[in-house]
């Protein structure tokens, strides 16, 4: 809840209290009239740090709609700028030489109960929490508090294995081979035609098109992508550039299926098909 408020500090209706610089953890609130009334009748902060809870309240006493705030008045205002003059003067006071007072904590204890943890964002978007493993690239954690008897258990599988791409291609108009694909950012993606290495693509998320250039007229090229968790590599030991063999559940590369295309003649770079689908698409193409 300190880690959540202190939020509020940092970017959200209390960061008026930011510049004090000390840790601090508030939550402002507004009262509105209703009934039709589009003025508030009450605008409070309630901040606190180690040492010090401060209620700041402003509001109409008397409750009649006369006396209501002005219009525009919320807890984010003038209450939280008052906050922050008297909780700067309190900060003073207690860190002062006077033997009589406390030295100020320059931070929150964090109580055993609660922990700071890494989760796996993959798993979290579609609405599950599951621990990050020690193979989950940098681009797939999260870290976030969690009170230890809510804390997720489960390490996710996520990263454990690559997850092989499917291909699909064609002849375009240009009389070229034309290749598109789905990419995920924690993956790198090897395009081969023939078993030769043709490029690499890094950190793309989404369909990747591949336009084969330089394909030679009245040839036929098999095509095929291997998926690879470069990061898993890495985090087992294993150097960028080192072929990982298949070994069951700690798969790190996957292939997709093969594409057979011939080319007809002699191509030209320039597709009128690329050219519409970029445009039509809205997305953006890499060659």
């Amino acid at each position: 809840m300190t880690d959540m408020l202190q939020g509020a500090v940092r970017s959200g209706t209390a960061r008026k209290l930011e510049s004090l610089g000390f840790e601090v953890a508030a939550k402002t609130g507004t009262a509105e009239r209703g009934s039709g009334h589009s003025t508030n009748t009450d605008a409070v902060c309630v901040a606190y740090t180690p040492q010090t809870v401060l209620v700041v309240w402003h509001g109409n006493a008397s409750m009649k709609v006369e006396d209501d705030l002005a219009r525009g008045t919320t807890g984010g205002g003038v209450t939280t700028f008052v906050a922050r003059d008297i909780l700067r003067k309190i900060h003073k006071s207690l860190d002062s030489d006077d033997p009589v007072t406390v030295s100020v904590s320059s931070s929150f204890d964090r109580p055993l109960s609660v922990s700071e943890l890494e989760f796996d964002t993959l798993d979290a978007r579609s609405g599950r929490m599951t621990l990050a493993s020690p193979v989950t690239p940098s681009n797939g954690r999260g870290v976030d508090i969690f009170a230890m008897r809510h804390a997720p258990r489960q390490v996710s599988g996520n990263f454990q294995r690559a997850s092989a791409t499917t291909i699909d291609g064609k002849i375009s108009d240009t009389g070229l081979p034309l290749l598109w694909f789905s990419t995920l950012p924690h993956q790198t993606y090897e395009i081969y035609k023939d078993d030769v290495l043709q490029e690499i693509i890094r950190g793309r998320d989404g369909e990747y098109l591949y336009f084969d250039k330089n394909a030679r007229g009245g040839s036929v090229n098999d095509y095929h992508v291997i998926s690879r968790i470069i990061v898993a590599s890495e985090a087992l030991g294993l150097g960028d550039d080192r072929r990982i063999e298949n070994s069951g559940e700690r798969s790190l590369e996957e292939k997709s299926n093969s594409v057979r295309l011939m080319t007809p003649g002699k191509g030209n770079s320039k597709s009128k098909i690329v050219e519409i689908k970029k445009k039509d698409s809205g997305r953006q193409w890499f060659f």
